[in-house]
Parts: structure tokens; sequence; C-alpha cells
């Protein structure tokens, strides 16, 4: 997973893209993108249904981050 910084917080993140090129963005479109957010304490809850539904990522681009204090992300006290 790669890692952004974000005011005091490093967030880990994903991004599944869809093979087909019809379906990926550019830079200044926003349609056929989902993020999907954790709710729980286990910080890769959303992955089976990016690993195990095909159609996902077939018609969409998938954006998958751990929130602060899950994950390897981190939240740093200023």
């Amino acid at each position: 997973m790669k890692k952004i910084r974000l005011d005091n917080a490093e967030l880990e993140y994903n991004i599944f893209q869809s093979p087909n090129t019809g379906y990926r963005a550019s830079n200044n479109q926003i349609k056929n993108n989902i993020v999907l957010i954790h709710g729980g304490i286990i910080a890769d809850a959303n992955i089976p249904l990016v690993t195990f539904f095909d159609n996902l990522i077939k018609r969409y681009n998938i954006l998958h981050y751990h929130r602060r204090g899950y994950g390897k992300s981190i939240n740093k006290k200023k």
C-alpha cells in the first residue's frame, strides 16, 4: 500500500484501477470511482468487496484506505 501525508496524519491507501480504459478517471473526472471506508476495528474489512467481486473492478476505480490509527495509518499528535 502507498502512503500520503495530510495535516497531522499519514494515511495508507491502495487504488484498484479498472483494466478497462474507458472507466479510468482522468484528473478532473469523478464518475466511476468508489471510495471504501472501513467502519470497524478491522482496517481491511472491505478488501473482500474488491477481491471477490470482479464486476466492481471492471467498471469502477476503487480507493481503499486505512483511517487514522488503523493498519499502518498514523495519527501524529502535535
